[in-house]
């Protein structure tokens, strides 16, 4: 029995996956989809107002004093530096959610791209390896790409 995923949480082998709240075998796994947690607001906003700040620094070129031009375009390459940091530091969350007797369970959730691609893929190698080859799995078994989870 291969183990594909392990942390002190989980280990996930073909044919399980155990976590702190219980065993999930991989074979009852029908249905899965990757939700992304929209961004910051605030990183957004920088983001809208820096942009805003820079057109207005271009359009005002030709019109207005060069000292002015010069602030106004300090003053938009740090609202998208301030942007670019609040992104940095608070990415968005990203969660892989299952169908379990008819109820939607979220398996793995993190913020961590890098960790989150590990465990999608290791699930993958796991339902591969449960169910046959790759090019064998129903298409029910391939994980999409959904909209933002709202609660």
């Amino acid at each position: 029995m291969p183990v594909f995923w392990e942390t002190r949480h989980a280990v996930m082998t073909d044919e399980w996956l155990v976590t702190i709240h219980g065993c999930i075998p991989i074979r009852d796994i029908v249905r899965l989809w990757v939700t992304c947690g929209s961004r910051s607001r605030s990183a957004i906003t920088a983001f809208t107002m820096g942009s805003f700040l820079l057109i207005a620094a271009v359009i005002s070129a030709r019109t207005l004093p060069g000292w002015y031009v010069v602030i106004v375009a300090a003053l938009a390459v740090s609202a998208l530096l301030l942007a670019a940091l609040i992104n940095w530091l608070h990415p968005p969350i990203r969660g892989l959610w299952v169908m379990l007797d008819g109820h939607p369970v979220c398996l793995f959730s993190s913020s961590d791209a890098v960790e989150f691609g590990k465990f999608v893929r290791s699930l993958r190698r796991a339902m591969t390896c449960s169910l046959g080859s790759y090019m064998s799995l129903p298409q029910r078994h391939h994980i999409a790409i959904s909209r933002p989870y709202n609660h």
